[in-house]
């Protein structure tokens, strides 16, 4: 074991003392020394620290109550006391209160404070592989949990969404002996007729790739690249996806759209069909309502050389910067009522197949902007 990559933090009023504990292990242990107690804090602050061992009588905050605050700030770190003085009641308070784990005499001898050193370096190891497992097996279990519950779900939708699919045949094979019996070659019908044949094209692509995309789930399966030979519209999508949530945004603030020049983009429609209205449903979900005219949500989409670019901007509540740093991470959710944490990691599972990547800048009270950067057709 590599013992000289870890900390050892050693707390003392004594300049001497110090120096001869660092002259001592400094070989073995990468040794770090300290003071008193706020030298020692920020010092855990700074750097992952494996084991403290700190004097116990010390001007202001006794060594003791020093193991007592980095218990509470550090947990992790295993807390040891050097002391002069057989206080028993305060050694045993310390050690029932999980303060520290030992109380060492003084004079100490080098080979066994050595020994207790490497004890306390382990200790702090097994603990750290230890919460690591635990995080490992929490993940496990939550991506069982939802992979049970997807497998629930897709069984109890098969047969609706089966029975929306042939509906919506349906419609576009009566739409299409409607064009042939109407006159619809000029004027508002026409185009009106144009559009629903349109919207239903749509409506069974999406039904097709809904029932591919769980179809690959239940077995495990990655999601394919996108068909970049297949160029997709980023102006058409941004309108189909703000009729979709319209209603919903409604109540809460005015939903803007800005359209630039951007050529086709290489990424599978349903693809961003299902980005496009998970970031406009976050923005939404991000104002409280009731005071639409004083909120914004505007998406505005444009392109450079060789990209194509949709923001998505709103005034919400915006993102503090802890949670920001994990608003990607599946199962991650800040919202309070409800929400599972997917949402924000598929989309960005979807926009990298297409080789993309998605962006966020955000500040509290102000609001929040997504960015989602796509490849051109070339």
């Amino acid at each position: 074991m590599n013992y000289k990559q870890f900390v050892v933090l050693y707390v003392d009023d004594e300049p001497a003392n110090l120096t001869t504990f660092s002259y001592c292990f400094e070989d073995q242990f990468r040794i770090v020394t300290a003071m008193d107690a706020t030298e020692a804090m920020k010092v855990m602050a700074a750097e992952p620290v494996a084991l403290l061992l700190t004097d116990q009588r010390m001007p202001g905050i006794t060594g003791a109550q020093l193991c007592a605050l980095a218990r509470e700030k550090y947990p992790d770190v295993v807390r040891m006391v050097v002391t002069a003085y057989a206080d028993v009641a305060d050694a045993v308070a310390a050690i029932n209160n999980g303060q520290v784990a030992r109380y060492i005499l003084k004079p100490w001898r080098e080979e066994a404070m050595l020994e207790v050193l490497r004890a306390g370096v382990e200790a702090y190891q097994l603990g750290t592989l230890v919460h690591d497992l635990q995080l490992r097996l929490l993940k496990s279990e939550q991506q069982s949990t939802t992979n049970f519950l997807i497998g629930r779900v897709i069984h109890e939708l098969s047969n609706p969404a089966s029975s929306v699919s042939t509906n919506v045949r349906w419609m576009s094979d009566a739409m299409h002996r409607m064009r042939d019996l109407v006159p619809t070659d000029d004027g508002e019908l026409g185009e009106m007729m144009n559009s629903f044949q349109e919207a239903l094209d749509d409506a069974i692509e999406g039904c097709r790739e809904l029932a591919t995309r769980l179809g690959r789930f239940r077995e495990g399966q990655q999601a394919p690249r996108a068909n970049v030979q297949l160029g997709v519209d980023l102006a058409r999508n941004v309108d189909a996806a703000v009729a979709i949530v319209r209603s919903l945004v409604r109540p809460r603030a005015r939903l803007l759209v800005e359209h630039g020049l951007a050529p086709p983009v290489a990424i599978d429609r349903t693809h961003l069909s299902q980005v496009l209205v998970n970031l406009l449903m976050n923005a939404a979900e991000a104002i409280e309502p009731g005071h639409a005219e004083e909120n914004r949500i505007l998406i505005r989409t444009y392109a450079d050389a060789t990209h194509g670019y949709v923001e998505v901007d709103d005034t919400g509540r915006g993102i503090s910067p802890i949670e920001l740093e994990r608003v990607f991470e599946p199962y991650y959710t800040s919202k309070e009522a409800s929400g599972h944490g997917l949402g924000l990691s598929v989309v960005r599972e979807l926009i990298e197949i297409a080789a993309g990547r998605i962006d966020v800048d955000s500040e509290v009270g102000r609001g929040t902007k997504f960015t989602v950067k796509l490849p051109l057709i070339s």
